[in-house]
């Protein structure tokens, strides 16, 4: 457009020349000085912008910074006052992004420097690009267009997901063992160990921003065989985290991965913060829980491999050495084989090998190779080690994993490995009185059998300085019936198809290089024929340092021997496994069908009767179950330690039809049976009848109750397939009503007397020990017997437990009982006679005698017997009693009649209470009979003027109160000192009165 351009001259003369250009300037100007690159909750956050005016700083009114989402979300921040450091607002966010209360405005030339902070929340998920729109404006209302940027394009603008950048896991020897482009990967691993893990985490494709140590947990995940262990490792700052690992114990392999568990501050929302770690982050390893094994030192000879241990070297040989190291999972470290030579190394001349004056031979095993390698050893100079002089030896070293060798020894001649003495030989003599050789009778060796060969020899060097002893049992000198004992390792060997099995060897020192030898072995069932055909020669053959020595020991012919091989099966066992249980008797067991059967057997030898051992490849036992009609059945045993047998067999109904069946039993090594050892057979009877019972018809018929002794039991079993010689039990019960008396049961023992056929006969006498007073007339008694046959078949038919017996029981007893108990007077006085009456009768069925006895009881359960009779009475018989006593006192005599003294059984006699004869009883009796004296009478009519005078004088109101409590007694008419004497003691009366005392008059 168009603009005037005001312009002012002045001047006395002259002309005016203007001249110039415009020169544009944006009135205002906003620019970013910092930006983040990605926006990151938990962090503080800085945009700087500038703003400058065209017309100075004091023109400037606010400033709006607008941050817009992907999805066109806007959060609008402004500040104003800028010229008195700034008033922040904000419009939006939704809690995902706050504004600092610490933003500033710092004052500038022509304008102000905005630092604006921010902090996100978890909450704000991943934003792809974030625009910032930035505006100022003066105080006209003047903007210019606003000035953007573009936060992310590359990686994400706004991040909260966080991802593992770091992983590391070194076992306690410092090795990586998370290192995958290694070689040696998967490692081996101590099992226990423990293993220092560490790593590091930042914001997903992030420039290194990391969260706080606050804001996340890692977590690691150890696995073995499907069963995980977790574990929280330690947060650090700048994303540092680390974990002390524990590894299990034992084999196998173990997985190590490791996983962000918890992204952002516990309790804070976290919308779509995860894990965004790329792929699993793991390891593996092989778990080594043992340590390598090594054998013996071995020392090399002339005659092959020795033990270094115990051995005696000439000082003027050389000494080469080989150990066996073995490990089931990974060798690889380094063996050192470290050797003491005392008349050598032994620097301070103490006596003592001390560790470092051991010379250190060194050998590496292949890298992580299983098994077993022999490590060779450079050889060992011994020349100058003197005589007697030890030479000790220790091995140390470790596997791969880092296992320390277990088992090498240590310094010192108490703690090494192995030990040798350097000597010259010295000679040795055999004592031929001393060879024996234990043969059975007729100087045989049984087949399968132990035996010992022994003999005693001499040697200044030692029974260990001999290379080997060879026992040749047989004739010649090959190894057929060799025997091979190498004294340094006690073992005794020989080799394949010798014929001879070797047990033991026993070295017994007797002192001053005096030994003791024994030999044990056994002939193998697959020795020569030769050898039991024909008398057999040993020989005995010693080596020492490569030469064999003349002892005058290579002809034996007096121990000769020939092989005794007469072996056969035999059952050790036979049980029935189904009740009920079957024995075997008479050379056979009886069966039911469905039952089964278990059996076991071994190899003896029929000459001693020993169980043998038979040392055979692939040695069993066929047996064979076969009934003639249909196809045997056939089937395999193993033999079990100890060379026995055993097996079960079922005998299913649906198979079995004939009533025999007889398994065969047969010693088999491989293919072929062996035989050298004689079968053996059982007959197996199957019994599907049960036995039937008959007892005597005059055999417990009847039982009276007072013979219950000494009764005779006879009966008849009848089974074809056979009872045994086991005893039957018979059972009896007195029942009451058809319940059983309690303790009235027993059980007796009904032994076999004879048999023949199928017919079994049983005898006893039976004693029914029981309280027979107990029983009543109706009591029963049941009897029956239980037992089973060889086949387990119960008893059956009558006198059996289903059909018992119930013979006919007479019970026999004496029954005195009394009734119709009279006395005489009915209301008796102090003094009368008493005639007491009662019939006796004896409701039993049999004679007895029964005492009769009048007791009188008092206070205290005290008794007195007042008379008694002895009485005899027949069945049903009565009669009358009769006893005689005087009323002794007043009141209740309490009289009873007893019988046989049985206080729980009192009869009570019927007499009325005693009285006095000067009693009010005996007033009134004596007033009625006209017997009553003139004393007597004159009192009576004082009584009645007492009582009439009382009446007329009582107040209406007395009268009333009286009425009102009718359970009140009267009052005595009389003073206890007023009762006349003559007239009997006064009557007792309780009276109350009007203070509610009670007066109590008793009788005198």
């Amino acid at each position: 457009g168009m603009h005037d351009v005001p312009v002012s001259v002045s001047g006395d003369a002259g002309g005016v020349k203007l001249w110039g250009g415009v020169i544009h300037k944006p009135r205002l100007v906003d620019s970013y000085v910092s930006v983040p690159e990605m926006l990151v909750p938990g962090r503080d956050l800085v945009i700087i912008t500038r703003h400058t005016h065209l017309f100075g700083d004091e023109n400037l009114n606010r400033v709006d910074l607008n941050l817009t989402t992907q999805d066109g979300t806007r959060v609008t921040f402004n500040v104003t006052d800028l010229a008195v450091g700034g008033t922040f607002g904000q419009i939006g966010g939704g809690g995902r992004i706050d504004l600092d209360a610490n933003s500033s405005v710092r004052p500038i030339t022509d304008g102000y420097e905005v630092e604006w902070l921010f902090q996100t929340r978890w909450r704000w998920g991943d934003e792809p690009t974030l625009d910032l729109s930035l505006l100022s404006r003066d105080f006209e209302g003047v903007s210019m267009n606003p000035e953007g940027w573009r936060i992310g394009g590359g990686a994400m603008a706004v991040e909260n997901d966080l991802e593992i950048i770091l992983f590391e896991a070194r076992d306690e020897r410092n090795r990586l063992v998370s290192d995958l482009s290694s070689p040696r990967y998967p490692y081996q691993v101590v099992s226990g160990s423990t293993l220092a893990v560490s790593g590091a985490v930042k914001f997903e494709a992030s420039n290194g921003l990391t969260p706080a140590l606050d804001q996340y947990v890692v977590v690691l995940a150890l696995e073995q065989d499907g069963v995980e262990t977790a574990q929280l490792a330690e947060s650090g700052a700048d994303g540092l985290w680390t974990a002390d690992v524990q590894l299990p114990s034992g084999y196998g392999e173990v997985n190590l991965h490791v996983v962000i568990l918890r992204v952002g501050p516990l309790g804070e929302p976290t919308l779509g913060a995860d894990d965004a770690t790329t792929g699993l982050v793991a390891i593996n390893m092989q778990l080594d829980p043992e340590p390598p094994t090594l054998g013996d030192l071995m020392a090399h000879t002339p005659t092959g491999p020795r033990p270094v241990d115990g051995n005696v070297w000439p000082p003027e040989r050389f000494l080469p050495t080989s150990i066996e190291v073995t490990d089931a999972q990974a060798l690889g470290g380094e063996v050192v084989l470290r050797v003491w030579r005392s008349g050598l190394d032994d620097a301070d001349s103490d006596g003592e090998a001390d560790e470092s004056e051991y010379l250190s031979l060194r050998q590496t095993p292949p890298m992580q190779m299983t098994g077993t390698v022999r490590m060779d050893f450079p050889v060992i100079d011994l020349f100058g080690n003197g005589e007697d002089a030890p030479v000790s030896f220790y091995v140390t070293g470790e596997d791969f994993a880092g296992n320390q060798l277990l088992d090498g020894g240590g310094p010192g001649l108490e703690a090494d490995l192995a030990t040798l003495v350097t000597q010259a030989n010295q000679p040795t003599l055999l004592s031929l009185p001393s060879l024996a050789l234990d043969r059975n009778e007729e100087e045989s060796l049984l087949v399968g059998i132990d035996h010992r060969f022994e003999f005693k020899l001499t040697d200044g060097n030692g029974l260990l300085s001999l290379d080997n002893i060879s026992l040749h049992l047989a004739s010649g000198t090959g190894d057929e019936g060799t025997l091979y004992l190498d004294p340094l390792l006690g073992t005794l060997t020989t080799n394949k198809g010798s014929g001879v099995e070797p047990i033991a060897a026993h070295l017994l020192d007797l002192g001053e290089d005096a030994w003791h030898i024994q030999i044990d072995f056994r002939l193998r069932l697959d020795s020569p024929e030769a050898w039991r055909q024909a008398a057999q020669h040993p020989s005995l053959v010693i080596v020492e340092n490569g030469q064999t020595l003349e002892l005058g020991s290579t002809d034996l012919s007096h121990l000769g021997w020939t092989a005794d091989a007469n072996l056969s099966l035999e059952f050790m066992s036979i049980t029935d496994l189904s009740p009920p249980i079957s024995a075997v008797w008479n050379d056979r067991i009886q069966l039911q069908l469905g039952d089964r059967m278990a059996f076991s057997g071994a190899a003896l030898h029929r000459t001693s009767g020993e169980r043998v051992t038979l040392d055979l490849d692939d040695p069993f036992v066929r047996c064979t179950l076969d009934d003639v009609e249909q196809r045997p059945i056939v089937w395999d045993v193993p033999l079990l330690s100890g060379g026995g047998f055993s097996g079960i067999v079922e005998f299913v109904t649906s198979r079995w039809v004939a009533p025999e069946v007889t398994l065969d039993c047969q010693f088999w090594d491989g293919d072929s049976p062996l035989e050298e050892v004689s079968p053996i057979s059982l007959l197996v009877s199957l019994d599907g009848v049960a036995p039937l019972l008959e007892f005597n018809p005059s055999s417990l018929a009847s039982v009276q109750s007072d013979q219950l002794t000494r009764q005779l039991v006879s009966l008849t079993v009848h089974d074809a397939g056979g009872m045994g010689d086991t005893s039957l039990i018979i059972l009896w019960s007195f029942r009451r009503h058809g319940v059983e008396l309690l303790g009235m049961h027993g059980e007796s023992e009904l032994p076999l007397a004879t048999w023949s056929g199928a017919q079994w006969n049983y005898v006893t006498y039976l004693d029914f020990d029981i309280d027979a007073t107990r029983l009543t007339t109706g009591d029963q008694l049941v009897i029956w017997v239980v037992g089973t046959d060889l086949a387990g078949h119960a008893l059956t038919g009558p006198g059996s437990e289903d059909d018992p017996r119930s013979p006919e029981l007479l019970v026999i007893y004496f029954h005195p009982v009394l009734s119709d108990v009279s006395s005489t007077p009915e209301h008796p006085l102090l003094g009368d006679h008493l005639l007491i009456e009662a019939r006796l009768t004896n409701h039993g069925n049999n004679r007895g005698k029964v005492e009769v006895a009048l007791w009188a009881l008092s206070d205290g359960d005290r008794r007195e017997v007042m008379d008694e009779q002895q009485l005899e009475l027949l069945p049903q018989q009565s009669m009358l009693v009769k006893f005689s006593a005087e009323a002794w006192k007043l009141g209740d005599l309490q009289l009873y009649l007893v019988l046989d003294g049985d206080e729980s059984n009192l009869t009570t006699v019927p007499v009325g209470e005693v009285r006095d004869a000067r009693g009010t009883d005996t007033l009134m009796k004596s007033l009625l009979s006209g017997e009553l004296s003139t004393v007597g009478l004159a009192v009576l009519l004082f009584i009645i003027l007492l009582f009439g005078s009382v009446v007329m004088f009582r107040r209406p109101d007395d009268l009333d109160d009286e009425l009102l409590d009718e359970d009140e007694p009267p009052p005595p008419p009389w003073q206890p000192d007023e009762w006349p004497k003559g007239a009997g003691p006064p009557p007792e009366v309780i009276t109350e009165s009007s203070r509610g005392e009670v007066s109590r008059h008793e009788e005198e």
